[in-house]
């Protein structure tokens, strides 16, 4: 039996930071992942603050290759679902979550198609950005850059956050291009990682 640390995760745990993560991701994925996936640390910090219980389940917005999913399963007692848009990306996220036996699945589409009132929580790392900025690493099928679709997609966001019930809160990491709608409460915000993490709680009135 593995023994476990102080902090309540094991000594050998396969996420505890970043390289070691680096390290599940296969090859191509690898150059990848300090532009485009939640830093670790971040995404222990999102999942905590997320306050979601056992029976809860968080939904990752464009979830790339999984890994808020991957790590947010691991120390919280919740379920994650990731959505994405990129069947590559997927893939290689089953693959993960199937070696680290955790509670997370994933799906190959768009997450603004979904009904997101059926989620507990919602995670949000700036995930339409790609559309407008010119990355240095480049996720496999990249769309190219338009604005038209960038705001469409931030408008579609903002009507899927205005739709949740009261309680539900949402995590964002370096935005997600657009304010949030009334009645979201900031309850926190942390410097973390590269930029801010944010949580926000939808109030009933």
């Amino acid at each position: 039996m593995t023994s476990s640390s102080r902090s309540g995760y094991p000594d050998e745990d396969p996420v505890r930071d970043d390289d070691a993560y680096d390290r599940l991701l296969p090859a191509w994925a690898q150059p990848l992942s300090s532009v485009h996936f939640t830093p670790v640390a971040v995404a222990r910090r999102a999942a905590a603050l997320l306050r979601v219980a056992a029976d809860a389940v968080v939904l990752d917005v464009g979830s790339g290759i999984g890994k808020f999913c991957h790590v947010g399963a691991l120390c919280s007692p919740a379920r994650f679902v990731g959505v994405e848009q990129r069947l590559e990306l997927v893939r290689a996220a089953e693959l993960i979550a199937t070696q680290l036996a955790c509670r997370a699945s994933f799906v190959h589409g768009d997450a603004l198609e979904l009904d997101w009132a059926a989620f507990d929580g919602i995670y949000l790392f700036n995930p339409f950005s790609e559309v407008i900025f010119d990355h240095r690493a480049v996720l496999p099928g990249e769309s190219p850059r338009s604005m038209q679709r960038y705001t469409g997609e931030i408008e579609a966001t903002c009507r899927k956050l205005h739709a949740l019930r009261p309680g539900v809160r949402v995590a964002t990491y370096h935005g997600y291009g657009g304010p949030m709608p009334a009645r979201f409460d900031r309850v926190i915000t942390e410097p973390i990682g590269s930029h801010l993490l944010e949580v926000w709680e939808k109030r009933a009135t």
